[in-house]
């Protein structure tokens, strides 16, 4: 059981990350473009299904600059499907679907794990961000996530006004979920403003690549339940070698990214909890004439690392 949490626990650090890193070059928002459709959406037929974190010295982290919209034709929806491997175990499935343009983005994923795992610690994650493309930047009006684990949920729906992100709720799993021994405090309010949702956290990310600004910088994060500071090291341009479980190899764009736990996180009442170390990521254009996304990552930890592989890339439609 404690390897089942390990592995769940990491998976549901890094999932957003993971399964956001969607190609979001888009036109710039036109003057008085219509705002997203704050009401969620149903997740699309047919999808697949996502997650962790790490630590770097404060050397390496610089500050971010904004999520810039280049003045370039609205990038295609897009969809992603990932798998999830600890060795040579599938253990997750990953989907993520974009859509930007029209003045406004829309950014989903989902992940659940599968095979033993899945049996064992039947768990899914869901999340969706609507925004608008406000001048040069993006800007996140509703934030959902839904989650279960076993016969447990935890809800969050996040507004964005002017100043910063109101909760419209926020249900977290009950400590029960993970084992009684686990615990988590409250994000205050004032740890809030200034903060952006993971999906659009990891959108601006991939958009300074596809800038060519590398991914060096630090984003605020506040997901509902978590705050946390995503700090990434840009290690430069490099040769990804073949895999059997991908198709992807050359030049790539290689990033390493932690997780700055900041409040409401889970961890052991009588010890320190798990050590969060880094996701590597090497990025290309899954396809011709798409941003950059991440075709292979590695998630390190103090049990294993866990590797996720892009095994889908194609156009969406009906999103």
């Amino acid at each position: 059981m404690p390897l089942l949490r390990y592995l769940t626990v990491l998976l549901a650090l890094a999932g957003p990350q993971l399964v956001a890193s969607v190609g979001v070059r888009a036109a710039t928002a036109e003057p008085g473009a219509v705002s997203a459709d704050p009401t969620p959406s149903e997740p699309p037929s047919g999808a697949a299904s996502l997650g962790a974190e790490s630590s770097l010295p404060e050397a390496a982290i610089q500050a971010a600059p904004p999520a810039s919209i280049q003045s370039a034709p609205a990038s295609p929806a897009l969809e992603l499907g990932y798998d999830v491997y600890w060795s040579v175990l599938r253990l997750v499935t990953i989907a993520s679907r974009s859509s930007v343009g029209d003045g406004v983005y829309n950014l989903w994923s989902q992940m659940e794990t599968v095979g033993f795992l899945g049996t064992l610690f039947p768990w899914t994650y869901r999340s969706e961000v609507r925004g608008r493309l406000a001048g040069d930047e993006l800007a996140p009006e509703r934030f959902t996530s839904h989650s279960e684990l076993r016969d447990k949920v935890q809800e969050v729906a996040l507004r964005y006004g002017p100043g910063g992100p109101e909760v419209e709720e926020a249900t977290p799993f009950d400590g029960i979920a993970l084992g009684a021994e686990y615990e988590r405090d409250e994000v205050p309010p004032e740890m809030r403003p200034g903060t952006i949702d993971p999906l659009t956290e990891i959108a601006s990310a991939s958009l300074q690549i596809a800038q060519g600004k590398g991914c060096a910088g630090v984003r605020r994060v506040f997901d509902g339940l978590r705050r946390y500071d995503v700090v990434y090291e840009d290690l430069g341009e490099t040769e990804l070698e073949g895999s059997s479980y991908d198709a992807y190899e050359g030049r790539a764009r290689k990033c390493r990214s932690q997780v700055k736990p900041l409040a409401g996180f889970w961890k052991p009442k009588e010890e320190q909890g798990e050590s969060l170390t880094a996701i590597t990521a090497w990025m290309m254009p899954p396809l011709p004439g798409a941003d950059p996304v991440p075709v292979r990552m590695e998630v390190e930890g103090a049990r294993g690392t866990l590797t996720i592989h892009l095994v889908k890339a194609a156009p969406a439609s009906g999103f």
